[in-house]
């Protein structure tokens, strides 16, 4: 009797043991379950910093390249903007040198007359050169030719309020718009030294003789304020009267 109920108790004991020993180990691979993820992580994430500084470095060094599709775009455009403006230089009229080695440009105009309407003024003839004094500028000067025939110059100012002026640099010398400019008719002077819109115009009709050339030199003059605008234009026109 002893001896079984000895037998029991070292039987009790061992199942004790066993079951001790199972929790044990269940609680290792449950913390070894853990102690992986951990690991992983902490790998994934050395691996992120490192490659992250090396980026750094490579910034920071100047080792950093453009990919090559990237730069094949960014050089097709830059080419492509230069050919552009190539063509738009190579499509701008030059100014034609005069033969008298003188500062201003010649103006050179075909028989292609248009009707031309200014408002009051209406007349046949084609435009060959304008010029505007614009807000804020001092003056603006016009040195040119012109070669033989009829023309009509037209100056008018540009506010009803804020003035401007023209000065005739050959007007002591009795040649009023320049050298080689003949007055053939006047058809609107202004009033006075200041000019507004409305009010004042300067409206004639000139001539270049044959085998000469007109050398115009007037400047449009602006107030103290600079306040002012106006205009100069040049028309050429088929002969000696408005029509």
């Amino acid at each position: 009797m002893r001896k079984i109920i000895k037998n029991k108790k070292m039987g009790i004991l061992m199942i004790g043991l066993i079951l001790n020993q199972v929790q044990v180990q269940a609680g290792w691979f449950s913390g070894f379950g853990d102690r992986l993820i951990n690991g992983v992580a902490n790998t994934i994430q050395t691996n992120i910093s490192r490659k992250a500084n090396k980026a750094v470095d490579d910034i920071m060094d100047g080792n950093v390249k453009p990919s090559s599709k990237k730069q094949s775009k960014t050089e097709a455009k830059v080419q492509k903007e230069s050919n552009s403006k190539d063509v738009n230089n190579n499509s701008v009229t030059k100014p034609i040198t005069n033969s008298e080695g003188t500062t201003g440009d010649d103006i050179h105009s075909t028989a292609n007359y248009e009707l031309i309407d200014l408002g009051i003024t209406k007349f046949t003839g084609r435009h060959v050169y304008g010029e505007l004094l614009m807000l804020g500028e001092t003056l603006k000067k016009v040195d040119t030719y012109l070669e033989p025939g009829y023309y009509f110059i037209h100056i008018t100012p540009g506010s009803r309020t804020e003035p401007m002026s023209v000065s005739f640099a050959k007007e002591s010398e009795g040649k009023m718009f320049g050298q080689g400019i003949e007055i053939r008719q006047t058809i609107r002077k202004a009033k006075g030294v200041e000019m507004l819109l409305g009010k004042d115009e300067i409206n004639y009709v000139v001539e270049v003789k044959p085998n000469t050339k007109g050398h115009v030199e007037v400047i449009l003059v602006n107030n103290a304020k600079l306040s002012g605008t106006g205009q100069i234009s040049i028309f050429k026109i088929p002969g000696p009267t408005l029509k």
